[in-house]
């Protein structure tokens, strides 16, 4: 008898808890005015994001933390096109964005996570490690074109 209540104590506390989680599930929106409207009141909501072919990012607004909105962006998958060890740098890796509320409340979506400055986690560091590594490679390459003119003078 004793195990019988406790699962109907354990259905009752399960029906009443499941209406918080559409409460607090963020909205799916297909289409940036959807994510831009639910940005203007920093209400949660997620979107998907095909960009090109060349990746795909789960952009979530998560909520309001004193005057910011919180915005997660997560690479969830990156095109073949790139090199395997590009895509494990990326895929998988997300940033938190906290974005002044009035600010964000006035961006179009392609703006949204493109200011840095704003944004921490594992996503900005792999970004900035691409593209440091990338103007490494052509500052040597154009070095070597440099020391090559140099040496054709003397």
């Amino acid at each position: 008898m004793k195990k019988r209540g406790y699962i109907f104590i354990l259905i009752g506390i399960l029906i009443l808890l499941s209406p918080l989680y559409f409460i607090l599930k963020p909205k799916t929106c297909e289409t940036a005015g959807c994510f831009e409207a639910a940005a203007t009141e920093c209400k949660k909501a997620k979107i998907l994001v095909d960009e090109a072919g060349k990746s795909v990012s789960e952009y979530t607004i998560k909520g309001e933390d004193d005057e910011n909105c919180i915005l997660e962006i997560k690479v969830k998958k990156i095109s073949s096109d790139y090199s395997q060890s590009t895509r494990e740098k990326l895929e998988g890796k997300s940033m938190l964005c906290k974005i002044p509320s009035n600010e964000f409340s006035r961006m179009k979506f392609e703006k949204m996570g493109g200011n840095l400055e704003y944004c921490n986690g594992p996503l900005k560091e792999a970004m900035y490690d691409a593209v440091v590594k990338k103007l490494y490679s052509l500052v040597v390459k154009d070095m070597a074109t440099v020391l090559d003119e140099i040496e054709r003078k003397l």
